[in-house]
């Protein structure tokens, strides 16, 4: 999931914001800049925030 995020976001498929605006609203407790360390490698969330971030992904049609 972190690569199909990554991805998207690097290939203007959708913003960070747009994905962090959508994860937030599913329930995610991370701040963007956390969200953003976790696509590029540098954090790993837990499983409930992995599952609203997927959430978040089918939302925006991209899961």
């Amino acid at each position: 999931m972190q690569g199909k995020c990554r991805r998207s976001v690097a290939q203007h498929v959708i913003t960070l914001e747009d994905l962090w605006v959508q994860y937030w609203a599913n329930g995610g407790c991370a701040k963007e800049e956390e969200l953003d360390a976790y696509l590029n490698g540098v954090l790993e969330p837990d499983a409930f925030e992995l599952a609203v971030l997927g959430w978040a992904l089918e939302d925006l049609a991209i899961g």
